[in-house]
């Protein structure tokens, strides 16, 4: 609904995975203009339907956002224009917001000894170091990428399936290849953090 509902410049198609979950609901969102909708037969886990989604894609840019964020306007016109501003970019992710509209994210570090870092999580959305910055990663709540990018490197690495630090991965080996990763917050997105997993320790999890 947020996605109908904030303006946009940019055209886009949304590839919506539905990955069997008990009672699902969604299967009448087939009917709304530029969904494609694909029900998986089992539940494949995050990363599967990741890869499964963008290979159902025929677009030069790939965004993936998960099912428990609202976007703003014009959140994906800022992601697109990024790749002009920065040609070396690989992966473009928005600034991500929590309900109270405190700062979740603006990108992430990944420090030598290997321990992460979201960078400006708790504070109010008035921050001062609001400008795109290169960073290690983006969350994969709210990327762009380019589908010959993705699709160079193989997708997110199934080593990493049912989820959980693929998206650190994709980040470093674009590295590898010469592309970095940019966080532009005028791209704002909602985010209600852990909703499918929870919060807690769980064995699950």
């Amino acid at each position: 609904k947020s996605i109908s509902n904030s303006r946009s410049k940019t055209s886009y198609e949304i590839i919506l995975i539905d990955d069997s979950p008990p009672g699902s609901k969604v299967r009448k969102l087939s009917n709304i203009k530029n969904i494609k909708l694909i029900s998986n037969e089992k539940n494949i886990g995050y990363l599967k339907s990741c890869n499964l989604g963008v290979s159902k894609s025929n677009a030069e840019f790939i965004c993936l956002l998960n099912n428990d964020t609202k976007v703003t306007d014009f959140w994906l016109d800022e992601l697109i224009k990024t790749f002009s501003l920065f040609p070396n970019a690989g992966i473009v992710g928005s600034k991500l917001l929590n309900e109270d509209l405190s700062i979740q994210e603006m990108g992430s570090y990944i420090f030598l000894e290997g321990n992460g870092y979201n960078f400006g999580r708790g504070y109010p959305n008035t921050l001062i170091e609001n400008f795109t910055r290169e960073v290690t990663y983006c969350s994969a709540a709210s990327v762009l990428i380019k589908r010959a990018d993705f699709d160079k490197v193989n997708g997110f690495d199934n080593d990493y399936h049912p989820a959980y630090y693929e998206d650190v991965d994709l980040a470093f080996k674009l590295r590898e290849l010469g592309k970095k990763t940019y966080c532009n917050p005028k791209s704002e997105v909602i985010h209600t953090e852990s909703v499918s997993m929870g919060k807690d320790e769980n064995p699950k999890k």
